[in-house]
């Protein structure tokens, strides 16, 4: 009878445990997509600075919309655009939103311009990912009507389509992992910008970018902060005829920010004042959010 006790104590106490953690996490999501009111908006302005940066997300997916009918996502797009805008302009949540390449009867220059309609939104991170065949999911239902190839291994992902080729969607996954490293990472925020100024396409010019550096890295990971900073530096002089000076002071403007006291050797110059910009004391954000809350 002790036995049993015990462990009908701690089944309660993990039950317990679980409940309140949901209801955490529950009250820090916003969900902004297809909301018919703004009540949980307001709410959200009453919290302070930071509180639930750690959690706004909405998987927008795609903004083509017949693409996002049949995997029966449909939106309001109209509305989803009204309330991004809402949260980014009047609360201080942390907005991480979502697109997914290689969708049934989505074209690589439709899914360029849902990303640069996201990115006009100005969420504080845009998560680029690859469609995935889970089992039992619906997608499996397209497979032969858009020639989907999926990897065999997990995370079993898509490797191309009748609408895709397999080396544009591996350009597709490679700009998604520079993307990460150099814009949602928060290191590069004002200098990223600088890839697509003068109105152009912001998923073209970065992809460009992106062909260009993985030509002299040759690979997608463990690539360190002065290396993304001389090649960017290297790209905007060389390719975009950017005066070096110019670029230094964004770059240098980037380290501040984010509260870093070492600059890489080729941004350092004589006699250089203090910078004025310091680092967010925020203790409680994760670092991430921390280097684009000083942006905001």
């Amino acid at each position: 009878m002790r036995c049993c006790s015990a462990a009908f104590a701690n089944s309660s106490l993990w039950i317990a445990r679980s409940i309140s953690t949901w209801r955490r996490a529950w009250r820090s999501w916003i969900s902004f997509g297809n909301a018919t009111s703004r009540g949980c908006f307001f709410i959200s302005r009453s919290f302070p600075t930071g509180f639930h940066r750690r959690s706004a997300r909405r998987l927008v997916q795609t903004f083509n919309a017949e693409a996002a009918e049949r995997i029966e996502r449909r939106q309001n797009y109209e509305r989803l655009e009204e309330n991004l805008r809402f949260l980014r302009e009047h609360t201080n949540a942390h907005l991480h939103a979502d697109l997914i390449a290689g969708l049934p009867g989505e074209t690589l220059d439709s899914f360029a311009d849902g990303f640069d309609r996201l990115l006009a939104l100005r969420p504080h991170e845009i998560q680029v990912g690859i469609l995935k065949r889970l089992r039992g999911a619906p997608i499996s239902r397209h497979t032969e009507t858009w020639g989907m190839v999926y990897a065999d291994d997990a995370p079993y992902e898509l490797l191309c389509n009748s609408l895709v080729d397999f080396p544009s969607m591996q350009r597709v996954r490679r700009f998604a992992k520079y993307w990460d490293h150099v814009a949602n990472s928060g290191n590069y925020v004002e200098t990223v910008a600088w890839l697509w100024s003068g109105k152009r396409s912001p998923f073209r010019s970065f992809m460009a970018f992106t062909e260009w550096a993985y030509e002299i890295l040759r690979r997608t990971d463990s690539i360190s902060l002065v290396t993304w900073a001389e090649l960017l530096f290297r790209y905007l002089t060389e390719s975009e005829c950017i005066e070096p000076e110019r670029v230094k002071e964004v770059l240098r403007s980037d380290f501040a920010r984010t509260g870093r006291k070492e600059l890489p050797q080729f941004l350092r110059c004589e006699n250089q004042p203090p910078s004025s910009r310091t680092k967010i004391n925020a203790p409680a954000l994760p670092k991430r959010q921390q280097r684009h809350l000083s942006t905001d």
